[in-house]
């Protein structure tokens, strides 16, 4: 039943059925689920120009494919996209493709107006905790660690923050990521929007109930790489035979 409800929510995840609820099962054993998605989004060409800064605490890889995926898709103009990282490689990185380095997290949360979290899981107390004095009402934070509950970016940022956790995986990198978001704190359906609109230049995004996390997390999340490997064994194996 587990494996079969992980399959369920892998299939909401990775868009190979739109429906709200699905039936699984066999015989006496047959249940349905029921997710909350709102609706399904899907990557979409021409989206309009977003009015909002962006910022990334992290400038590691998932934070360029989410940058450059915004430039390129003109969800928002690359002199409105700034970032930290203790690398200075990475900085001058995004630097390079136009967007403003600075040297603490501090100046990123001030000049953002959506603030991604995109540092490893065990640092993203640190940095909230340091940004949390500049952070307006208005401010969007959105975390893309794994397993950083709602609760935590709320105790690290403040009870009164907008926060989204989002669950990305690496297709991101090539932009065909398979997200699953779900809000937190003062967040509202307008913040969802914005989510919504920055992560469809980079793949699909579903909106879930958080507890469904740790299963995209595992499932969709994690999957891709082990996909990989059978890929990549499969060329190895061609290889072989000649």
């Amino acid at each position: 039943m587990l494996w079969r409800s992980l399959g369920t929510v892998g299939m909401h995840v990775l868009g190979l059925h739109n429906k709200a609820q699905q039936s699984i099962g066999i015989g006496r054993f047959r249940r349905t689920i029921t997710f909350s998605a709102r609706r399904d989004y899907l990557v979409h060409e021409g989206s309009m120009v977003l009015d909002k800064r962006i910022g990334f605490m992290g400038a590691g890889q998932m934070a360029e494919a989410l940058a450059r995926g915004l430039i390129d898709r003109g969800v928002v103009p690359v002199s409105q996209i700034c970032c930290s990282d203790p690398s200075q490689g990475r900085k001058e990185l995004f630097r390079g493709f136009g967007a403003t380095p600075y040297d603490t997290n501090v100046e990123v949360a001030q000049n953002s107006d959506v603030l991604f979290v995109s540092v490893k899981p065990q640092f993203v107390h640190t940095v909230l905790t340091e940004a949390r004095p500049v952070l307006k009402d208005s401010t969007l934070v959105i975390s893309i660690a794994a397993g950083v509950t709602v609760a935590q970016l709320l105790e690290a940022a403040g009870p009164n923050a907008r926060v989204c956790r989002v669950m990305p995986n690496t297709p991101c990198l090539v932009g065909e990521t398979a997200a699953a978001m779900c809000l937190g704190g003062k967040a509202d359906s307008s913040d969802a929007d914005v989510v919504v609109e920055l992560f469809s230049a980079v793949g699909k995004i579903y909106q879930l109930d958080e507890k469904l996390l740790s299963a995209v997390t595992g499932l969709s999340g994690s999957g891709p790489a082990y996909v990989y490997v059978m890929i990549e064994a499969l060329a190895d194996g061609g290889v072989r035979a000649g």
